[in-house]
């Protein structure tokens, strides 16, 4: 990589205003607004305490078929982001910032420990910086090419284990996302109705939508992390219809890489930036499918108005010219 590109890469961005200086971390003062989805205290207060009880409880009991072994979180993030909804123009999302923020004992998010950033709404460039970065460094960059085939570049900017780049590669027949990171193999993949009606079972709360991280090794496969998303997990405000919204993503990391400071030679060697970056790689395709739908449904809508109206101009002009013969 050239200097010129890292220096690029290492831009520093203006600080996340939306957190009030001097309580940044309150999270029990802030009341539900409109104005701002990503509310700190809006998630469900009637079902936030048995979220981290059920965890717990029934975490080990979860197994999904696909992996090798039970699912046992060991950190919990909250991705708030309000996403596409289904009734809406197909234009691009008006959010800038994405805030994940840590998930305490009751089940309610706490502090934020990550922003998503992108510097231009007419592009998916995103830059993840740490949220309590002064100076808003991005620790990884996702890179959108223009074209069908052009799969998203996701750079990792940890001076610690160094820098690494690596493709999301993506199917036109399938929604999964493949990566390698570490010298390991890992894919996105949405869960299935029977897995998504075991984890439901499992936490005591809803499951709409299931988003998995596996780590592929040959026909075996190991769970990382997931993505819930139901009536008590998903961003306040957005309905099971919405796409690319935010939920609950659970990680399992012990022995993986979980604090970002080494790799343990026995695991993966995946960090929690990089499943943070990799997920919302997942949502993004989410919302550019729903827009996708979007505008053909509106082209398809346009033409029929339009062969409607040269249909009616057409009879009109076949009526007029008929009164005008039979008349003379």
């Amino acid at each position: 990589m050239d200097a010129k590109k890292s220096n690029n890469s290492l831009r520093r961005l203006s600080s996340y205003s939306a957190i009030d200086p001097q309580n940044p971390f309150d999270a029990a003062s802030i009341a539900p607004s409109s104005k701002n989805p990503f509310d700190t205290a809006s998630l469900a207060p009637s079902t936030a305490a048995s979220t981290s009880a059920s965890l717990l409880s029934h975490a080990s009991s979860t197994t999904i078929t696909h992996t090798s072994g039970p699912f046992t979180p060991t950190s919990c993030l909250q991705i708030q982001t309000s996403g596409h909804s289904m009734v809406s123009l197909p234009i691009p999302p008006k959010t800038l910032e994405t805030p994940i923020f840590t998930v305490g004992a009751t089940g309610r998010c706490e502090v934020p420990v990550y922003i998503s950033i992108r510097p231009l709404r007419t592009k998916g460039h995103c830059d993840l910086v740490r949220a309590d970065d002064e100076t808003r460094t991005p620790i990884a960059t996702t890179r959108y090419r223009l074209g069908p085939s052009a799969d998203p570049v996701v750079e990792i900017l940890d001076d610690a284990t160094g820098r690494s780049e690596f493709t999301m590669e993506t199917r036109w027949t399938s929604r999964t996302l493949a990566f390698g990171f570490g010298g390991q193999r890992f894919e996105w993949r949405y869960g299935g109705r029977k897995e998504r009606k075991r984890v439901a079972e499992a936490r005591g709360e809803g499951c709409d939508n299931l988003l998995i991280l596996e780590r592929v090794m040959g026909d075996e496969r190991r769970q990382v992390a997931r993505l819930v998303r139901g009536e008590e997990t998903r961003t306040p405000g957005t309905k099971k219809s919405n796409a690319g919204n935010g939920g609950r993503l659970e990680l399992s990391l012990e022995g993986e890489w979980s604090s970002g400071d080494g790799v343990d030679k026995g695991g993966s060697g995946i960090s929690e930036a990089v499943v943070v970056v990799t997920v919302l790689v997942m949502l993004k395709k989410e919302i550019d499918r729903m827009r996708g739908w979007q505008a053909v449904v509106i082209g398809k809508l346009l033409s029929f108005l339009v062969s409607l109206t040269v249909a009616l101009l057409l009879a009109d002009f076949v009526s007029k010219l008929a009164f005008l013969v039979l008349d003379s």
